[in-house]
């Protein structure tokens, strides 16, 4: 998990010391449905398919806005697995990738989500098994390097789920775990979907422990990302 980022952008926001809150947070349950919007026309290639999954502006109510990180869709020198100091071979697989921030009005939280594309579905996988192992390998309160670069991380221990309520692909996996880093701690949220050769990951990182309204608009953009990657993957996914 990735507490910050250079070019393409911390994870979960533009600024690491973000909470996820704001004036007008709004701590009430988010009931809404997952985005009916369909991707038209989505081409073979990798970058098409990344495009067509990620969260979009149009699938916020209420207001709010989704933007590109700097070089969010850049593959070369960016990062997208960081955990416990892991040497992820499987970034080496990645070809294309999307990130953005998803800020949104009155719900009191911001995101970000990933959707990146491997070599092949093998590919995929093997990032899945690696951030998994990561996880379950992890030293808790040993300090490890970034693999995006700058000082030292601190993990503490974590909160593995594997196939989250409301996450709509079967090979997905949520985790809960403190970070420290730079004198200061972050409670850290992220959920990865894969299916076929994408990954979807959807991130969090707040100041305290994230609350009600915050995992449950975690949840909606990985409802609408994730009928995506179904939809991609078709009837037999």
């Amino acid at each position: 998990m990735l507490v910050r980022r250079r070019h393409s952008g911390q994870r979960p926001g533009d600024d690491p010391t973000h909470d996820g809150t704001d004036d007008g947070a709004d701590d009430g349950a988010d009931d809404r449905a997952p985005s009916s919007e369909e991707p038209a026309d989505v081409g073979d290639g990798p970058e098409a398919k990344v495009e067509s999954v990620v969260f979009k502006t149009a699938d916020l109510s209420g207001g709010g806005q989704v933007s590109l990180y700097p070089d969010g869709d850049q593959v070369e020198g960016q990062v997208t697995l960081d955990e416990c100091g892991f040497d992820f071979a499987s970034e080496a697989d990645r070809v294309a990738r999307r990130q953005v921030t998803i800020d949104s009005q009155g719900k009191g939280v911001r995101l970000s989500n990933e959707v990146v594309a491997y070599r092949d579905e093998f590919s995929a996988l093997a990032a899945m098994g690696e951030f998994v192992t990561a996880v379950k390998g992890c030293q808790p309160g040993v300090p490890v390097k970034s693999a995006a670069g700058g000082g030292e991380i601190t993990y503490g221990e974590p909160r593995l789920l594997v196939s989250p309520d409301g996450f709509p692909v079967h090979a997905s996996i949520q985790l809960f775990q403190e970070i420290s880093a730079g004198g200061q701690t972050y409670f850290g949220v992220i959920g990865f979907q894969q299916s076929g050769a994408l990954v979807d990951g959807v991130y969090l990182i707040t100041e305290r422990p994230a609350t009600d309204a915050q995992l449950a608009e975690l949840t909606h953009v990985a409802e609408v990302t994730g009928s995506r990657l179904l939809d991609l993957a078709g009837p037999s996914a």
